[in-house]
């Protein structure tokens, strides 16, 4: 059994297609480039390399490092931290990454910076995870949940969701961690990222297939190797072929299982991947097993003791000691198995015990009531929002009214005045007339008894004679 989490950077699993190009282009922006360019244009070079040539990502990581110390420049300074952390998960050196990341948090960056912490979080979660500390994992996975949810980052909040599946998944608590896969996947169908369903699709498969519900597990593992073969994916392709193996395996078809692991085991064989070549070697050693060719079973088994040794990743240890106990105790060794019988108890009190499964169910339980009570408070705050909204618009509608009133009324005022006025104005304009008429009429009186000029004109003439 095996669980994928999700990395901070997509590409840091991808082959992507045309990479050397672009960074030959990356090169020549860094001759012309100033020096905030030159620095992040060289961590972006440095996790381009994360992918085929990890190790050459520290020449770039180091400079674009000293760099951003030399101009104090925070945002770099994190960034730079988060992809060094990045670097030493998938080295496997899961110490070396949460020291990584933990710098980051202590960096005191502007605000516009805070989604890096959120991914040191989660670099702090995944790499306690691997470490098989899975509360202090839980604990971390909720702190950055809190950091993408205020940014609104609904990817990573999935990607979030799909990692607390893995701890539930590690505890054989496959109906939570199915919950917590689906919920991963609703959102990125919501926002729209087609490539980010492969991990989710590949963890939900082998949980049904953990649950023995192998037509259910295929059709999401089918899915996820789907996509994973149109994105040109190599590793999640792989992926694929190692958990469709494990159905077959659980379905009795040896053959197929063989032909699914061995394909996976020709991709990761030779890379970084420790923990997914182990799971290969593993499960082709268990097909020989079941065939009872013990001996090629060995062979199989103890590279992936040797490998799994080599890391501090519990679980897969765990698998591996389980399994070659019950292979010498097929072959008769039974001292043997009975040593990597007790190696395998040891290990399986650490990963599941009812007081670590008390201490998750309490951490989600508590996270769970947290969250429901800082929505409450959000709902009640809109509430009031409204409520307040809603009063103001009603105090608002009545000053209106009281203003239309006011105004109403002075308009009627002042047509009534204007009225007034007009009446009067016609009042004075009729006497006016009266009196006009009056006197033009005294006026012809007058001139009809008064003598004309002419007539005194020849009154004086005749006195002059």
């Amino acid at each position: 059994m095996k669980f994928k989490i999700i990395f901070l950077y997509c590409f840091c699993l991808q082959i992507v297609s045309g990479q050397n190009h672009r960074i030959d282009s990356l090169h020549k922006v860094l001759i012309n480039s100033n020096d905030t360019t030159r620095i992040n244009t060289l961590i972006t070079i440095g996790r381009l390399h994360f992918h085929g040539n990890p190790d050459s990502a520290l020449i770039y990581l180091k400079e674009a490092l000293e760099s951003a110390e030399d101009l104090n420049y925070k945002r770099a300074l994190k960034e730079v931290n988060v992809s060094y952390s990045v670097y030493y998960f998938l080295k496997n050196n899961f110490d070396k990454s949460i020291d990584f990341a933990k710098k980051v948090l202590i960096i005191k960056g502007p605000v516009f910076t805070a989604e890096f912490d959120g991914d040191a979080y989660t670099l702090l979660a995944n790499g306690y995870l691997r470490k098989n500390m899975s509360d202090k994992s839980l604990s971390y996975y909720h702190l950055a949940a809190g950091v993408y949810e205020n940014l609104k980052l609904e990817g990573k909040i999935a990607m979030v969701e799909n990692n607390i599946g893995n701890i539930f998944y590690e505890q054989n608590r496959y109906k939570e961690a199915i919950t917590y896969y689906s919920k991963s996947i609703e959102k990125r169908i919501h926002i729209g990222v087609e490539k980010e369903l492969i991990t989710p699709y590949n963890n939900l498969g082998n949980c049904f297939n953990a649950l023995h519900d192998y037509k259910k597990a295929l059709q999401y593992q089918e899915k996820a190797l789907a996509l994973s073969i149109k994105t040109n994916n190599l590793f999640n392709v792989a992926s694929c072929y190692q958990d469709i193996g494990a159905i077959y395996f659980g379905m009795d078809d040896l053959k197929k299982s063989r032909e699914y692991k061995q394909k996976a085991l020709n991709i990761f064989r030779n890379t970084d991947y420790l923990v997914e070549a182990t799971s290969c070697y593993l499960g082709i050693g268990e097909i020989y097993a079941e065939e009872k060719n013990y001996k090629t079973a060995l062979t199989y088994i103890d590279s992936a003791r040797i490998i799994a040794d080599s890391t501090d990743f519990t679980f897969n240890r765990h698998l591996v000691y389980k399994s070659l106990s019950g292979i010498y105790k097929l072959m008769g060794n039974y001292k043997e198995a009975l040593e990597y019988s007790e190696m395998t108890a040891a290990f399986q009190d650490s990963l599941v015990n009812e007081d670590n499964n008390k201490t998750l169910t309490e951490m989600q339980t508590k996270y769970e009531s947290e969250k429901k009570d800082i929505e409450i408070l959000v709902q009640k705050a809109e509430a009031e929002k409204q409520h307040t909204q809603r009063n103001g618009f009603i105090a608002g509608s009545v000053l209106l009214l009281f203003l239309l009133v006011f105004i109403l009324r002075g308009y009627r005022q002042k047509q009534k005045a204007s009225s007034i006025i007009s009446q009067q104005k016609e009042i004075i304009e009729e006497k006016n007339k009266g009196m006009t008429d009056s006197i033009n009429y005294a006026k012809k009186i007058q001139q009809a008894h008064l003598p004309t000029e002419k007539y005194i004109e020849k009154s004086l003439e005749r006195l002059k004679k």
